[in-house]
């Protein structure tokens, strides 16, 4: 099925099992996902944020469900307090447990805040569109889920 992606691969992205790549530039909050749906809809989501914010997001594509490299997450988060992760799927057992295990084991002072944004009840029926705004998963869902974790920053 295709999906208009508002990024491009990296051309010289090397592979390597539980690193992903930056799909957004940001110095505030970093966001971690994988998948063209989630992906668009947080890139556009994130540039919304700024614009309502002033809040910038590094959206970075994690294509590894269930391997994290501790070394590349710990480069990735930097001096951010902030991590977001993306599971278009229940969130028990998804990618964003495995970033928050792996936050949890690198031990990072000042604490890093992690957030994991997924399916939190029966998953819906309907066409993608409908499926993903009932989740909170459609730009809108995802700029308020956003903020919403962002508010801590901003006061």
């Amino acid at each position: 099925m295709k999906w208009p992606m508002p990024f491009a691969y990296p051309a010289n992205h090397q592979v390597a099992v539980g690193t992903g790549w930056v799909a957004r530039e940001g110095k505030d909050i970093l966001v971690i996902g994988y998948g063209p749906w989630m992906m668009a809809n947080a890139f556009q989501a994130a540039g919304d944020l700024q614009a309502r914010t002033g809040l910038s997001v590094q959206l970075m594509a994690l294509p590894w469900l269930n391997r994290v490299d501790p070394g590349w997450l710990r480069a990735a988060i930097g001096s951010r307090r902030l991590v977001v992760t993306l599971d278009n799927h229940y969130l028990h057992g998804g990618q964003g447990e495995m970033v928050a295990a792996t936050v949890a084991a690198l031990g990072l002072e000042p604490a890093v805040r992690v957030v994991r944004i997924g399916v939190e009840s029966l998953p819906e029926c309907g066409t993608n569109d409908e499926v993903m705004a009932h989740h909170r998963l459609d730009v809108a869902g995802l700029v308020a889920r956003f903020e919403a974790a962002c508010a801590p920053l901003v006061r």
